[in-house]
């Protein structure tokens, strides 16, 4: 089932036959693509400084050049969302952690398995018991790795996101501290020995949202009508929580 791990390190383990990989950021290019065509409209790069009320209710949303009138307002902001609902006086129980994610130089031993640069035909690999994962990026891996120092951050310490932004540029992504990774990268090469004919190529600090019981935060604000958070929402949350949303907004419960 997975050919390149040590099975002398391993006691056991569980397979999830019906798990898969997601390409985020292609999924939520689809779904802008069809909320466009049913008449949705998009304000990119538009930052929000205020939401605007009145007699207990959300009104508007203020931003640089002026205010959109809105009396439903849901925060969607990720780790941003402590700073939007500061905006109404609402804490959000959200704390921005960085976890750590590198990707190696080619492993010989994935040589011609995947026909993609960055494919996987391997499910996801989870050591629990280091806080590690796996996953194929073509003939490289990817690691990511929880286990290091605790890493907070403080969202509204990273700025206005730059109307022009990459991969390697954009906010969530933060500098490397190889030093915390080494204790992986010494695990990962107990638990898959092909590792040790690689490297770590690259690899950076990236932001999650974590919460008290790791799941998302849904709901209404008990002190503002019409103001709403869906925050700390993982893709493998986000068609769940998507149709919880539309329930409460719709019906009133979910």
């Amino acid at each position: 089932m997975y050919p390149l791990l040590n099975k002398d390190v391993v006691l056991g383990g569980l397979s999830i036959p019906s798990d898969g990989l997601a390409l985020a950021a292609r999924a939520v290019e689809l779904l802008i693509a069809r909320t466009r065509e049913a008449g949705v409209r998009y304000l990119g790069s538009t930052p929000v400084i205020g939401i605007e009320q009145a007699d207990g209710k959300t009104t508007g949303i203020i931003t640089p050049d002026g205010i959109i009138p809105a009396d439903v307002v849901i925060s969607c902001a990720g780790f941003w969302g402590v700073e939007v609902g500061a905006m109404v006086g609402l804490p959000i129980p959200l704390l921005p952690m960085a976890h750590q994610y590198i990707k190696t130089t080619p492993v010989p031993a994935q040589e011609g398995r995947n026909t993609q640069p960055d494919g996987a035909t391997l499910p996801i690999l989870r050591h629990q018991d280091q806080d590690l994962y796996y996953r194929e990026h073509g003939e490289r891996y990817g690691i990511g790795y929880y286990g290091h120092r605790p890493m907070p951050v403080v969202a509204a310490s990273l700025g206005i996101t730059p109307k022009q932004f990459d991969e390697q540029t954009m906010p969530s992504r933060l500098r490397f501290t190889p030093e915390d990774f080494e204790p992986a990268w010494e695990l990962s090469q107990q638990l898959l020995p092909a590792l040790r004919e690689s490297k770590v190529a690259e690899g950076y600090n990236g932001i999650l949202s974590f919460t008290p019981d790791g799941g998302p935060l849904v709901g209404q604000s008990p002190t503002l009508d019409g103001f709403y958070v869906a925050e700390a929402v993982w893709v493998t949350h986000s068609a769940g929580v998507a149709r919880a949303v539309a329930e409460i907004l719709t019906t009133g419960k979910s």
